[in-house]
């Protein structure tokens, strides 16, 4: 699933205003100091990679969890 999951994060494009297709990734917006005057220089800029690391550990919890407890048989509902 691991690779499926880097292609819709870094090849997919999605229309979600109807202005164009955009990469998913481009859509998360990094922590900017103007707004949190607390976060420093370094935690700005790895604010990016680090909400796209945790977003593949969530995403990895979720199919763990349905593994666990559906086996293969949720595959076929999500596909519904």
């Amino acid at each position: 699933w691991f690779e499926k999951w880097m292609e819709y994060v870094f090849d997919t494009e999605v229309d979600l205003d109807g202005k164009g297709g955009k990469k998913v990734y481009t859509l998360l917006q990094p922590i900017k100091r103007s707004k949190y005057p607390a976060v420093t220089e370094l935690e700005e800029a790895m604010s990016l990679p680090l909400q796209i690391v945790l977003l593949g550990v969530f995403d990895a919890i979720l199919v763990n969890l349905m593994l666990a407890k559906a086996g293969g048989f949720w595959q076929d509902l999500r596909g519904e």
